[in-house]
């Protein structure tokens, strides 16, 4: 069962931020590049396929005899598949859009936004 969206939303932010977003009734996002720690978006990178697992799990289940039959000719076992193909996903999803692929530049600048919430269990 999918979680439900929260009641709120918080965004840490300071007394100037907190001025600037009531007077402007704007939130502003910043360049990847210059968040505080940059590395964040790494590290997603990198546990991005744990993420993808279960999803891919999922669809690898529904997959017809012959479909099964390609994966297994390939990874040899459905648990190889099931590690490489969402690291694969992972890989090329980051390379898209932050690093770049084949000389050429990621498709967008991307640009940053953080909220949170609290757990209230």
């Amino acid at each position: 069962m999918p979680k439900s969206l929260p009641d709120e939303l918080y965004h840490y932010t300071g007394i100037r931020g907190l001025k600037g977003i009531i007077e402007s009734q704007t939130l502003w996002a910043t360049h990847y590049k210059y968040l505080n720690d940059a590395e964040e978006i790494v590290h997603f990178r990198d546990r991005l396929p744990e993420i993808l697992r279960p999803m891919f799990k999922n669809i690898f289940s529904g997959l017809t005899p012959q479909q099964k039959q390609i994966l297994l000719n390939d990874y040899r076992t459905i648990d190889i598949a099931l590690t490489q193909e969402p690291k694969k996903l992972a890989t090329n999803m980051y390379n898209v859009t932050f690093a770049g692929t084949n000389n050429e530049p990621p498709i967008a600048e991307q640009y940053i936004t953080s909220f949170c919430t609290i757990d209230k269990t």
